[in-house]
C-alpha cells in the first residue's frame, strides 16, 4: 500500500507536469508576431507603432490566459496532494494513538 501511495502522487505530479507542458506549447503556438509583410503596408509611423502595440497586446491577454490555465494546473495538484496527506496523516493517527495508549496504560499498571 505504501508504494501505491508514492504512485499515486507520481502520477498527480507527471500528469500535471504533462498538462503544463501542453499548456506552454500551446502557448507558444498561439503567440503573435509582427512579420516583416506586415510593415511592408506601413505608411507613417503611427501604424508602425499600432502594429507593435496589438501584437503586444495580443500576447499581453495570451501571457494572463496562461498564467490563469497554469495556476489551475498547479492548485489541483496541490489540492490533491494536500488531501493525500491529510488522509495518510489521520490513517497514522487512527493506527498509533489506540497502540500508544495501550501501551502507557500497560506501563502504569506495572508501576
Amino acid at each position: 500500500m505504501h508504494v501505491s501511495s508514492h504512485q499515486l502522487h507520481l502520477n498527480s505530479l507527471e500528469r500535471s507536469i504533462e498538462e503544463l507542458i501542453r499548456l506552454n506549447l500551446k502557448t507558444i503556438n498561439d503567440f503573435s508576431a509582427a512579420y516583416p509583410s506586415h510593415f511592408l503596408k506601413c505608411d507613417d509611423a503611427e501604424s508602425f507603432i499600432d502594429i507593435n502595440v496589438d501584437v503586444m497586446v495580443q500576447n499581453g491577454h495570451q501571457l494572463l490566459d496562461y498564467f490563469h490555465d497554469a495556476y489551475g494546473i498547479m492548485e489541483k495538484c496541490w489540492l490533491t496532494l494536500s488531501l493525500d496527506v491529510l488522509e495518510k496523516n489521520h490513517e497514522v493517527l487512527q493506527n498509533s494513538l489506540p497502540q500508544e495508549w495501550e501501551h502507557r496504560v500497560q506501563n502504569k499498571m506495572s508501576h
